[in-house]
């Protein structure tokens, strides 16, 4: 391997492609594939026990199909999801492989030569384990007497990837990433949920709060927190030239703001992450077309709309070659903002608003279980509405947006996992949602002025809560949001709906500096410079106190905003025509579908349609 951090993407292994829930079994097979500078496409499984699993089998499909892998192995699945996704890739594409001693059977059937070296390591050591093997070329196997990997058995790298969470298939993916971006891998701390949302708080309250009382104890808050990782990440990082962070949630990049470095979020769908953004480069590299949106809510002292970034974006990016479709005020409303981002075909989606928490209720109710047992719940839930265009008067159709989040379960915190493990929280909730909400024991209800966890984003005649199963036609774009706190939850919606990188930031940003940034962040677009190091570089010069560097990149250090080539109005009319022919033949298969599903392709068709028109 080479130690020097390289801007390039790895290439991926489309010969072979795994689909595994158990990272000892995938932690096996990955070792087989150990070619430099190439990734190995190992998905997670889809959680057959949800009642949306379907969508899961979809979207791993929909993954594997941006690499067209030839053959695709399903190790461990059950045999619910070995039929969904033979009949989807076909049976002459399918390899299985049930379990650990049938590894080296099946895999010397699809590939000439494999290791015949062996490597042992601890379970509990798996990430380190498979990333050494695949550098040593060797196959690994699990011993749990084995001896613990020692860091001067890795080479050298100017790249570290540092990872916080070791459940299910995460440090597998973690290592086989490592190992096709030459970078060296440690483990940090795990962090729970409940902690996640801590650091999220003190990061606010710091910055909301600044020279107060409040403030400065969120910072002293932080602080503290912070050294428990800070000091090793500095220990681990001497000549690093960029780190990325594998974690469940946690911004490290605006914690140790010294170094350069992106953040890929381990749940739900590292693999589809990865492997979204890897795809793009490697095949697709420059950004064809853009969404811009503003509804001009940026307004003075006076409630006097203010000049912001949006034109010197969309002139920025024309000028570039892009082809850019433009929401502005009246039409950048609730329904129709929400039809563009999830159809309308773009490489990059830019959003200037205001963004936040929004009001609500509280509602206690009172429910029995299958068994007969009364629980008590509170839950939070929020809502905006906006007329979808459809009928009149009083028939007028009017869609509604809901969010509910979990507080308590009988008395335990929601963001307990201990605590709701020991109350069966799981079966609980599945017996709670049967129950029509019209039929609920609704016990008190009050008014709040902040739904927690629930983000929104103004348009001109609502809060726009994103919450989608794809975006951008189901193309992998990039996001960025320039609004206050528009990275948390923001992002991992984004994300899991399919986007390739995320932009937002962590509190609350002044105008003028969000429109600076904006205009800084396009104006130095560039070939050599992808997106992390751009967004690094900017608010090191921008910002003299770290604390004040609030914006955060998700993605690949890779990911990058390139000039196109060719007619990028012909490719965006084009992909408009191919989506209307894929719903219409959803439409008019012989497959059932129920009564939203088929509205909703419908309506997405006569939105299409519409788009299409615009072209003559």
């Amino acid at each position: 391997m080479s130690n020097k951090f390289s801007l390039k993407p790895p290439s991926i292994n489309k010969r072979v492609a795994c689909i595994c829930p158990d990272p000892i079994l995938g932690a096996v097979i990955s070792s087989y594939f150990n070619n430099d500078d190439e990734y190995f496409c190992i998905l997670e499984a889809p959680r057959m026990e949800r009642p949306d699993f379907t969508n899961e089998i979809y979207r791993k499909n929909n993954s594997l199909m941006r690499i067209k892998p030839e053959k695709v192995i399903l190790a461990g699945l059950d045999e619910n999801a070995v039929m969904a996704f033979t009949q989807m890739l076909g049976a002459n594409r399918i390899i299985l492989i049930p379990s650990l001693n049938q590894v080296e059977a099946e895999i010397s059937k699809i590939i000439d030569t494999y290791p015949i070296d062996e490597l042992a390591c601890r379970s509990n050591d798996l990430a380190r384990g498979l990333l050494l093997a695949k550098y040593l070329k060797k196959k690994l196997r699990i011993i749990d007497s084995a001896k613990l990997i020692e860091d001067d058995l890795f080479p050298q790298s100017e790249h570290k990837v540092f990872l916080d969470d070791i459940n299910d298939l995460c440090p597998v993916i973690a290592a086989n990433y490592s190992h096709s971006i030459n970078a060296t891998l440690n483990t940090l701390p795990p962090v729970s949920e409940k902690e996640m949302r801590t650091y999220y708080e003190y990061i606010s309250e710091s910055r909301k709060f600044r020279n107060t009382t409040r403030g400065e104890d969120a910072l002293k808050n932080l602080n503290l927190n912070v050294s428990s990782f800070e000091n090793y990440i500095l220990e681990q990082s001497s000549e690093i030239k960029f780190i990325t962070f594998i974690t469940v949630g946690i911004p490290y990049g605006y914690l140790s703001p010294e170094i350069p470095s992106t953040h890929l979020f381990s749940y739900p769908d590292l693999g589809v992450q990865i492997l979204s953004d890897l795809a793009y480069s490697n095949d697709v590299v420059v950004t064809r077309s853009a969404l811009v949106i503003d509804p001009d809510e940026i307004k003075n002292v006076n409630g006097e709309a203010i000049p912001t970034e949006t034109d010197f974006v969309t002139d920025n990016l024309l000028s570039k070659g892009l082809y850019v479709r433009e929401i502005r005020n009246n039409q950048a409303k609730t329904y129709i903002v929400g039809q563009y981002i999830e159809n309308f075909p773009y490489d990059l989606l830019f959003i200037c608003s205001h963004a936040g928490e929004i009001t609500g209720d509280q509602l206690t109710i009172k429910f029995l279980d299958r068994y007969g047992k009364e629980h008590e719940i509170i839950l939070q839930k929020a809502h905006s509405s906006s007329l979808t265009g459809e009928g009149e008067g009083n028939q007028s159709i009017v869609q509604v947006q809901d969010f509910t989040g979990f507080v308590s379960l009988d008395g335990v915190d929601w963001d307990d996992k201990e605590g709701k493990k020991a109350i069966n929280s799981k079966e609980v909730i599945e017996d709670f949602w049967k129950i029509p909400y019209e039929y609920l024991n609704i016990v008190s209800k009050k008014e709040i002025d902040v739904v927690r966890y629930c983000v929104a984003i103004k348009m001109k005649d609502s809060w726009f809560q994103p919450m989608f199963h794809s975006i951008a036609d189901i193309k992998t774009p990039i996001i960025f949001i320039n609004a206050c706190v528009s990275f948390y939850d923001f992002s991992r919606r984004f994300m899991f709906a399919g986007a390739r990188a995320y932009i937002g930031t962590l509190t609350q940003v002044n105008t003028d500096f969000a429109r600076k940034f904006a205009e800084k962040f396009f104006d130095g677009l560039s070939t050599s410079k992808p997106l992390p190091i751009l967004l690094w570089e900017i608010q090191r010069d921008l910002c003299t106190d770290p604390k004040d560097r609030v914006y955060v990149h998700v993605g690949t250090h890779f990911t990058n905003i390139l000039p196109p080539s060719g007619n990028t109005k012909e490719f965006v009319e084009n992909s408009i025509i191919n989506s209307i022919a894929r719903r219409s033949k959803k439409l008019e298969s012989k497959q059932p579908l129920s009564e939203d599903v088929r509205r909703n392709l419908e309506q997405d068709n006569l939105f299409s349609k519409e788009e299409l028109k615009k072209f003559s």
